[in-house]
């Protein structure tokens, strides 16, 4: 099951989340868990733009990986949030998340050198073309 939840629920249900920039952006940000069997599994987390929506992160615990999990987050967003040009970034070493994305739709637009400090990014879209601010709005070095 997959329901809507609170930054602070997020904090608290995967304590030991790693990534640095999983904050509270603006009220734009929106955040769903995977429910199953009673215990929270997995998250996607979301900046609604208004004609543009931006995947800020998909993250599976571990040991729940590469059971699709991260593939019915993402299409539960594509389903709940129509009439939207998608966008993210993802690590270019991270095939499994590329591949999902692939699936999903979408493609590589460009690369941002040194996103993740010492690693790139694809910036990857899916819906037609995005506003190019969007493409600067997470670009910290």
């Amino acid at each position: 099951m997959i329901k809507e939840v609170s930054y602070n629920d997020i904090l608290s249900l995967f304590k030991d989340y790693k990534e640095d920039y999983i904050i509270s952006m603006s009220n734009n940000s929106k955040y769903y868990a995977y429910e199953l069997n009673n215990k929270y599994i997995g998250f996607i987390c979301i900046l609604d733009l208004d004609t543009e929506l931006e995947i800020i992160d998909v993250f599976i615990e571990p040991k729940y990986q590469g059971n699709g999990y991260g593939d019915k987050l993402l299409k539960y967003i594509l389903d709940n949030y129509k009439n939207r040009n998608y966008f993210l970034e993802v690590n270019v070493n991270n095939e499994r998340a590329i591949n999902l994305y692939k699936k999903n739709g979408f493609e590589i637009l460009t690369i941002r050198k040194h996103y993740y400090k010492d690693e790139d990014a694809y910036v990857m879209s899916k819906g037609g073309e995005i506003h190019e601010w969007c493409l600067y709005t997470r670009n910290w070095k």
